[in-house]
Parts: C-alpha cells; structure tokens; sequence
C-alpha cells in the first residue's frame, strides 16, 4: 500500500504519488468485509463502499482517459441518470469490482506517466483544462472518497484508520 509519498519529489511524481495513496486508502476499506457489507448503505444515500470504487473507476476513466487522451469510451452516467456510476447490484462482488478498478487504473497510471508538461492543456465539453489542474482535481476526489470510505466503514465494523 502506498500509504506515503516522497515530499521532495518534483511536481508530476508528487501528485500520481499522492492519487495513488488515497486509492490504496479506499481499497484498504473493503479488505476484511463480505461482499454484502461492501454493498450495505450506512448514509441516506445510495453511497456504499463498493459504490465509491466503482465510481472512482469511472473517474479515473473520465478525466483520463477520456479528457486528457482524447478516448471514445462508454461511461454510466447520463443526464437522467447522473449517479448511475456509484450503482452496484446483487451480483456485484469485492473482487470483481477491485478487478475492474485496478485493470481501469493501469491504462489510467500509464496515461498519466506520460504526461510531459503538466501545464499543457485540454479541452472538454467547451472547458480548457490545465493537466495539472486534472491531476490535482484526481488527488481532491480520491481523497474526498477515501474519507467516505473511512466513515462508512466505521460505521460498518468500527475499524478505522487512513494508513496502515
């Protein structure tokens, strides 16, 4: 788990590392639960533990590969149904939604490796983007989420805790 990262590594290895800390932060959550507290909502809303990876996943896969590389790849959500990424069903399990995230988040790191010039930019739905912004706004909801994922399972079994 990359539960640090360096503090005096240059711009571009600073935020992936800081991205890839609060990921492992949100997969330690489901380490140690069944697939039905995975899925069990403790909030009003329809927010699960299994939910915020999945959600994640789509993401990773947006502001990745799809702003910044330029992808024509499918995602849930629509406008009327906007929260249909955080969505899982009966059949959905810890591993398979894990599976799922980590083979997304492999062509995601590569992409992200590859950037040259964090302030280069791109454009997406008529906004300009600055791919540093994008890499900064990945670490802010990843982190966001982490903490999601840390109160939800407290609530669930008690345990907490952001690093190991």
């Amino acid at each position: 788990m990359a539960n640090s990262y360096p503090r005096d590594a240059a711009e571009h290895e600073l935020l992936h590392s800081m991205i890839k800390a609060n990921r492992d932060a949100v997969l330690w959550k489901l380490e140690g639960i069944t697939d039905e507290q995975a899925k069990q909502r403790v909030v009003a809303s329809d927010t699960t533990l299994l939910g915020i990876v999945r959600h994640l996943q789509y993401v990773d896969r947006w502001w990745v590969r799809i702003v910044i590389d330029g992808g024509d790849i499918p995602v849930p959500w629509s406008r009327d149904d906007p929260d249909a990424d955080w969505r899982v069903t009966d059949d959905d399990t810890i591993d398979q939604v894990v599976a799922d995230y980590q083979a997304e988040l492999e062509l995601v790191d590569a992409i992200i490796d590859g950037i040259e010039d964090l302030s280069a930019t791109v454009t997406a739905r008529d906004r300009t983007f600055a791919l540093r912004w994008i890499l900064m706004h990945l670490v802010e909801e990843t982190a966001r989420h982490a903490g999601h994922a840390d109160i939800i399972r407290e609530v669930i079994d008690g345990e907490v805790g952001y690093v190991r």
